[in-house]
């Protein structure tokens, strides 16, 4: 299961810096305006992966503990790759980044930390199969995921 995890975020690590650069803003080449893109490539990610999860746990979709597990894994490892997306200083051009972020850098990384413990715990449960376990498990990375968007992400235009 180690290299498993391993191999899928050696993967994972790939698809994202490969996603970035491809679809990169040709005009921001700079490392403020690459960190907006990779972020938002990442964020991406993680819904495509969170999406069908919700659906299971809401009934909308037949669950699949397999395709659940799977999704959850990816989860966790995106969220250590999202992180990555915030170590250059103030990089909200191009971005719904409030600057917030940067002003409460430790209470912003220990909300990170606390989404990767909780993507990782979701995981864990995942495999198990009990939805008993999981639903609470996704409604947690779902807190997170609310809870950060309300405190560091800026509305669409």
């Amino acid at each position: 299961m180690k290299i498993t995890r391993i191999l899928l975020t050696i993967a994972l690590t790939s698809a994202v810096a490969f996603t970035a650069a491809a679809h990169g803003d040709k005009k921001d080449k700079s490392p403020e305006g690459q960190a907006a893109k990779y972020r938002h490539n990442a964020f991406n990610m993680i819904g495509y992966h969170f999406g069908p999860m919700g659906d299971m746990v809401k009934g909308k979709a037949d669950y699949n503990k397999d395709a659940f597990a799977k999704n959850a894994d990816a989860l966790a490892s995106l969220a250590v790759l999202a992180a990555n997306g915030f170590e250059v200083k103030g990089t909200v051009k191009g971005s719904r980044a409030k600057k917030k972020i940067w002003e409460e850098k430790e209470k912003f990384n220990a909300g990170m930390k606390m989404f990767q413990e909780n993507t990782a715990a979701l995981a864990t449960e995942a495999k198990s199969g009990d939805m008993a376990t999981i639903k609470p498990a996704l409604l947690k990375v779902a807190d997170n995921c609310k809870q950060c968007h309300k405190s560091y992400r800026a509305k669409k235009d």
